[in-house]
């Protein structure tokens, strides 16, 4: 079988929960959250995993919230090369209301300096 190579530009943590009702000004009682590792290429990686399939991602990843990252997507047996940045491994929320059958994404900008960290790595188009 041929090697896949995923891309990933903007990683993140997903950070998923549910509570019972929204309630205004009231502190909700969330379920246990269930953090996993995604963004586009990460998440193509995880399918062609689950398929049975092998594939190597390839993103940056910085800061604590990069090493956590890191983590998460070891425990799933990704393979993965990664591109050392200084910024913070992003993170995002998704909250599902039970009783309105509504989930709430939240979502954090991506990096704007991963285009040059490609090009500094070799990576140039055409």
């Amino acid at each position: 079988m041929p090697s896949i190579i995923t891309i990933t530009f903007s990683p993140c943590i997903d950070k998923s929960t549910s509570v019972r009702a929204l309630i205004p000004k009231k502190k909700l009682q969330c379920a246990t959250p269930k953090l996993e590792p995604g963004g586009g290429g990460i998440n193509v990686a995880r399918a062609i995993k689950k398929l049975g399939g092998e594939a190597t991602a390839i993103f940056p990843s910085g800061g604590y919230t990069g090493n956590f990252f890191n983590h998460l997507l070891d425990k799933k047996n990704i393979s993965f090369i990664i591109i050392k940045t200084n910024n913070e491994t992003r993170q995002n929320a998704k909250d599902h209301f039970r009783k309105l059958t509504d989930v709430y994404h939240s979502i954090t900008t991506g990096y704007a300096e991963i285009l040059h960290l490609l090009y500094k790595k070799g990576c140039h188009p055409g």
